[in-house]
């Protein structure tokens, strides 16, 4: 595997899914690639994004999800707090 691999890249920040954020996925050759990364943990984005609010740190990680099914929908990430002083539903 290449550093520039873009899973690799992905999973520099999200870190490598486990059994339930790869459950989705049912090609045995997929299922065995994913599988031969090192392990390694998520990146704490409160910690890479440091001016980035509490409510921002919030949404990014509900975003940011390897499993799409654990991922916020795009209805909730714009319910979300973050959005609540600039949003302008009239607009959209």
């Amino acid at each position: 595997m290449s550093k520039d691999d873009q899973l690799a890249v992905i999973f520099e920040i999200l870190g490598t899914p486990d059994e339930d954020g790869i459950s989705y996925v049912t090609d045995p050759k997929a299922l065995t690639y994913l599988k031969s990364f090192t392990p390694i943990d998520r990146v704490d984005l409160k910690t890479k994004y440091k001016g980035a609010s509490d409510e921002a740190i919030d949404l990014l990680n509900k975003m940011l999800q390897f499993n799409p099914f654990f991922r916020v929908s795009v209805e909730d990430a714009l319910e979300h707090p973050v959005f609540k002083k600039i949003r302008k539903e009239s607009r959209e």
